[in-house]
């Protein structure tokens, strides 16, 4: 239970540092017009060693994903990295490979479920370091039972 009112505190600072992120990125942008929305949230999310997967799940979000968790092991082998997700699930194959990414780091990767995690989402959930995978407090997380034909 300290865990999870642990890690959703830890989501709760993560939102105010992407509030943060996505002001330091209009400020950028007023700069730079042709920069994407999400670069800056993105730069300062990898600077705190922290992912997100927030849309269905697919072979370019697994690509984006697989990458960034390359990369943060790369430039701190072993230190801990934060995976929040909220998803309706999607492709299985995507969903396997970004957990066989997670299993193949020397990092830990702390996995947050905020909002919902819906089928292959919840594999990737729950493909966390044992110990450090949680659900805030409104989050779903739902499963379907697979059944068996005669």
């Amino acid at each position: 239970m300290a865990i999870t009112q642990r890690l959703v505190s830890r989501a709760a600072a993560a939102f105010v540092s992407a509030a943060a992120g996505v002001a330091a990125c209009d400020r950028e942008k007023a700069r730079r017009p042709d920069a994407p929305p999400d670069e800056a949230l993105d730069v300062s999310a990898l600077a705190a060693r922290r992912v997100y997967l927030f849309e269905d799940i697919s072979d370019a979000s697994a690509n984006r994903l697989v990458k960034q968790l390359h990369y943060l092991e790369r430039a701190a082998p072993g230190d801990t990295i934060e995976l929040y997700v909220n998803s309706n699930g999607g492709d299985l194959t995507s969903g396997f490979a970004i957990v066989d990414t997670m299993r193949s780091l020397a990092s830990p990767v702390r996995t947050l479920c905020v909002g919902r995690c819906r089928s292959t989402a919840a594999l990737v959930l729950a493909a966390g370091e044992p110990g450090h995978r949680g659900v805030a407090p409104s989050a779903r997380v739902a499963l379907w039972a697979v059944t068996k034909l005669l």
